[in-house]
């Protein structure tokens, strides 16, 4: 072998070895790659053997350029997205199955109690052990059972009353049983008298609603210059605030607000102060409050106090009357004069018959 064939002879070897070189070196490259594989990136090696960073994905690539998420912040998040909603529907789910449950057990307790006659409920209450669910103290068993036994199954409301207390025993209320029954019992000790002392209260009543509706347009008109006054207080606090009411329009709330007993509470929402707007808004408040009264006599329940809830209101009707005789007085109608005695007179009446 001559010199020139050993050259070529070391020369292929070279070129084999660095050939050996490169495809071991781009074998580690391609394993660094896939190793740093993330997001949709790579490193992959240049021309020159330089390791740089790709993305080899066009969709991927552009979606990154839009949002600057990488792949695994968008799949962590998807995947907390799907896992929250998954939460959500299991909770819905079980809130929803929980709801059924108990409205199927409300209407099997309210379709048995409906299919069993007075004496079978009467029997099946007087049976069953009662279980403690709220409520402090508690009652005898025995004035509970002689009470109800009292309790006519001829008489509809002596049936209403009978639900009203299966109702507060199943849902094991101590305060709801014991107040029930001491208003049956006080109702059953002379169920004559009291229904006179309702028919009583109930011409009372009405007497004294029909004194307030005209007590309360007197009073509303006597403060009429105090409306201005408030108006133009709302409308300048509106303003500040951005509101686009007018006045006439702030002057129809005002007027609803009257109406339904409220004025008091839209005055004191801007510390305005009026005697007259403050005793219309009560009248106002009182008379809802007699509607109430008269309709519990109407629908009088045994089992409800209807009764002492008038002797509690009683004070404030009283109350009520003395602030707008001394109102108007104070704002100069006569006391002689044929208006105020007819305002006067029905005022007296407020308590005529309250009596019991």
């Amino acid at each position: 072998m001559d010199f020139t064939e050993i050259e070529k002879a070391y020369a292929m070897g070279r070129a084999y070895a660095m050939g050996l070189k490169h495809a071991k070196l781009m074998a580690k490259l391609n394993s660094v790659a896939q190793d740093t594989m993330k997001d949709g990136f790579a490193t992959l090696v240049d021309s020159e053997g330089q390791p740089y960073v790709a993305n080899l994905n066009p969709k991927e690539k552009e979606r990154y350029s839009e949002t600057g998420k990488p792949l695994s912040q968008v799949k962590k998040e998807e995947k907390a997205k799907k896992e929250q909603e998954q939460k959500e529907a299991e909770e819905k789910a079980r809130k929803e199955a929980e709801a059924k449950k108990k409205a199927e057990e409300e209407a099997k307790k309210k379709g048995t109690s409906e299919k069993l006659n007075f004496k079978d409920r009467l029997k099946r209450l007087l049976n069953t052990p009662f279980k403690r669910k709220s409520g402090m103290g508690d009652f005898q068993k025995d004035w509970f059972e002689s009470t109800i036994k009292k309790l006519d199954p001829n008489n509809e409301k002596h049936a209403e009353a009978l639900k009203d207390i299966e109702d507060a025993y199943n849902n094991g209320d101590v305060g709801s049983v014991h107040s029930l029954i001491n208003n049956v019992h006080n109702y059953l000790n002379n169920p004559q008298s009291y229904e006179r002392s309702l028919k009583a209260n109930e011409r009372s009543l009405n007497k004294s609603l029909d004194t307030f509706e005209k007590a309360e347009d007197k009073v509303y008109k006597l403060a009429q210059e105090e409306k201005k006054k408030l108006i133009d207080v709302l409308y300048e606090r509106g303003q500040k605030l951005g509101s686009k009411l007018t006045k006439n329009q702030i002057a129809e709330k005002v007027d609803t607000s009257q109406k339904e007993g409220r004025l008091t509470y839209l005055m004191q929402g801007v510390g305005f102060k009026s005697e007259g707007l403050r005793l219309a808004s009560r009248i106002a408040d009182m008379k809802r409050s007699l509607k109430i009264k008269l309709e519990q006599i109407k629908e009088h329940n045994p089992a409800h106090s209807t009764l002492f809830s008038i002797n509690l209101a009683k004070p404030h009707i009283k109350e009520l009357k003395d602030n707008i005789e001394r109102y108007l007085s104070s704002n100069n109608i006569a006391m002689d004069s044929a208006e105020f005695k007819e305002i006067q007179s029905m005022l007296d009446d407020l308590l005529t018959d309250f009596d019991l």
